[in-house]
């Protein structure tokens, strides 16, 4: 499958929507069930992640539905990307 996704931020987001079968502007789905994923089972992403730093760090990445990511907190979208 091919996608072709704009870059207007939150485009990895848009781009697992349409992998999924949802509507590519559906990334706020995503983003939700990523946030339940890592609440239900906190304690072994602790684990996985390294400690609850990182996961509290996560956490908050995941945690950010605007549409333009340059307008997060603090101005800096590397604030909310998901990074390794």
């Amino acid at each position: 499958m091919q996608l072709s996704i704009q870059g207007r931020g939150n485009c990895g987001f848009h781009a697992i929507a349409a992998l999924a079968g949802y509507d590519e502007n559906d990334w706020k789905t995503i983003r939700q069930i990523m946030l339940l994923e890592l609440t239900s089972y906190a304690s072994l992403y602790e684990k996985v992640l390294g400690g609850k730093e990182r996961l509290d760090e996560l956490h908050h990445r995941l945690n950010y539905f605007g549409d333009d990511p340059a307008q997060m907190i603090s101005g800096s979208p590397c604030l909310i990307w998901v990074t390794s």
